[in-house]
């Protein structure tokens, strides 16, 4: 579990947009790391790890929208 994430960790954080995230960004993708590590290492029929990825992409996802709405309203 832990080389599987680490390797999508390493990946994301090496791209030329990571720099430029912000903090709960970052936080958001590495915890989609651990959990699609999680996946592909563990159970795959495990729902929580598939609902919490969600979870976490929804957060950020909700603070998009919240922004958008207050530079258009």
């Amino acid at each position: 579990h832990a080389k599987i994430t680490m390797d999508l960790k390493r990946a994301m954080h090496a791209s030329k947009n990571w720099a430029d995230l912000s903090d709960d960004k970052k936080e958001c993708l590495d915890m989609v790391a651990h959990k699609i590590g999680r996946i592909l290492n563990g159970d795959p029929e495990y729902l929580d790890s598939w609902q919490d990825c969600i979870g976490y992409l929804t957060l950020i996802t909700n603070k998009l929208k919240e922004a958008q709405n207050e530079h258009t309203s």
